[in-house]
């Protein structure tokens, strides 16, 4: 565990960390963006019980 502290919690590469955790969530914002202009549905805008975790494309049903 203590490795895995000083791998992520290291001075010299926070930025970097930092910057790909900002890309990855802009990524998924990105993708759903993209999803809903398609008329697909993704999993920020349905949010009910059945199809919370999974994309569901309304455009190839």
């Amino acid at each position: 565990m203590s490795r895995f502290k000083n791998w992520f919690f290291g001075r010299r590469s926070i930025l970097a960390k930092l910057i790909l955790i900002n890309l990855l969530i802009i990524a998924i914002i990105i993708k759903e963006i993209i999803d809903q202009h398609r008329g697909e549905v993704g999993l920020i805008s349905r949010q009910d019980e059945h199809s919370f975790w999974f994309t569901v494309p309304l455009a190839d049903a």
